[in-house]
């Protein structure tokens, strides 16, 4: 009996384990399901794609950045080549020949007669018989040039110098480097004018004409316009900044009478653009002046015109005879009147580039030379310099001998020139 239990509780338990393990495995278990897995190339394709973009805006930035600063240091070197009429070489050589540094004023000149004195930019340029020179801000001489010619002449614009022989044939072009252009006409040179684009004009005898003009460009120095004059005597002469224009004056005797007639010309256009007539007057001079307004100084008058010879305002001296005249570059003009002949008293006129009298005031001493700052004039009085305001008072006098020669305006100072030496009084800080 127990025999036979034992059996049953046998097979039993054989069967339960077989039950199990046939439960275990013909059960299929279904797994929870997966999320779907990503590519390797599609996990790291919105990544990448944002790089890609970053990269190209900085590519653009930096293309951007690049075409900019090329384009300014274009800009610049345009704007350094209008600076020189010889362009970037010419400006190379001129700032290279500035760098140096003198002791200071004042500064002995070498010992030869002194003709004049002139400025070019904040140059101060020395005419003597025998040479031109220059001087920097700080005295220091940048050349030394012998200019060979019996009756020299000199105009002078920011960064070069003409010189000319008056009565001869001989011309030539200085800057702080070198002489850039020497030339020898085939007449007599009359009168010759520089302007600040390099151009300048020059007006000579001819075998057929009573004169000839010519002028020329400065870069390479060619001849690109010329008028024939038929009749009269040219006394005034003068080119525009920009080197288009021209005036010029003629002096003609009629019927026992000075008449002087000024033409303004277009170098483009065959025939003068305007003409002025000054009937019973001496034209001495013509000059532009800012917006190329034109100034004509004459013996017994002085009138304005504006660039196309309309505008016309006219200063009449009232009997008055001309005694100095400051011809500066500026937009005004100084000038010194006399009732006569000999008279240390006079009258000083300060009139604007459109004809409008900015001063007018008498003084009762011995006026030698005038020099205008932008607000005031210099005056050499005698054995003084004194400094006036617009209304003729006095704002500074110093003591500067009997000696001084020329006084020039540089930059608000006095630059006065007295027997070999060159001085330079500043007045604020004197």
């Amino acid at each position: 009996m127990k025999t036979r239990e034992k059996r049953a509780k046998g097979r039993a338990a054989e069967k339960n384990v077989s039950g199990d393990v046939e439960y275990s495995y013909a059960t299929p278990v279904t797994p929870p399901p997966k999320k779907p897995r990503k590519q390797a190339g599609e996990q790291a394709a919105r990544p990448r794609l944002r790089a890609i973009e970053g990269g190209k805006r900085r590519r653009k930035i930096r293309t951007f950045i690049t075409f900019a600063v090329l384009l300014l240091i274009v800009a610049a070197l345009v704007f350094l080549n209008t600076l020189s009429p010889g362009g970037l070489v010419e400006l190379s050589e001129t700032l290279y020949a500035g760098f140096h540094t003198g002791s200071g004023f004042p500064v002995r000149l070498p010992d030869e007669r002194v003709e004049q004195l002139y400025l070019s930019g904040s140059d101060l340029v020395v005419l003597t018989d025998a040479a031109l020179l220059e001087y920097n801000n700080s005295a220091y001489q940048m050349f030394y040039r012998q200019h060979g010619m019996g009756t020299p002449v000199v105009d002078t614009m920011s960064s070069r110098v003409l010189i000319y022989d008056r009565g001869g044939k001989t011309l030539k072009i200085e800057n702080r480097y070198e002489t850039v252009h020497e030339e020898t006409l085939e007449n007599s040179i009359l009168l010759g004018r520089l302007n600040e684009s390099g151009s300048f004009v020059i007006a000579t005898r001819s075998q057929r004409y009573s004169a000839e003009i010519k002028v020329f460009d400065g870069h390479k120095f060619q001849n690109s316009y010329t008028r024939y004059l038929v009749a009269g005597e040219i006394t005034g002469l003068d080119i525009s900044r920009d080197g288009t224009h021209i005036v010029y004056s003629v002096v003609e005797a009629r019927n026992g009478e000075f008449v002087s007639t000024v033409y303004i010309c277009d170098i483009g256009k065959k025939d003068p653009i305007a003409t002025q007539v000054y009937e019973n007057a001496f034209i001495v001079a013509v000059d532009y002046k800012e917006n190329d307004r034109i100034a004509v100084l004459g013996d017994s008058m002085f009138s304005s015109l504006d660039k196309t010879g309309a505008g016309r305002v006219d200063h009449d001296y009232e009997g008055r005879y001309l005694k100095l005249a400051d011809r500066t570059k500026k937009g005004f003009s100084a000038l010194v009147l006399a009732e006569q002949t000999g008279d240390l008293s006079g009258t000083l006129l300060l009139i604007s580039a459109k004809g409008e009298v900015l001063a007018d005031f008498v003084f009762d001493q011995e006026l030698r030379d005038i020099a205008c700052t932008d607000d005031g004039i210099y005056g050499l009085f005698g054995r003084q310099l004194v400094l006036l305001d617009r209304k003729g008072a006095q704002k500074k006098v110093w003591e500067t001998g009997q000696d001084v020669s020329d006084i020039i305006e540089r930059n608000g100072c006095a630059v006065l020139l007295k027997n070999s030496e060159i001085s330079i009084i500043d007045p604020e800080s004197q």
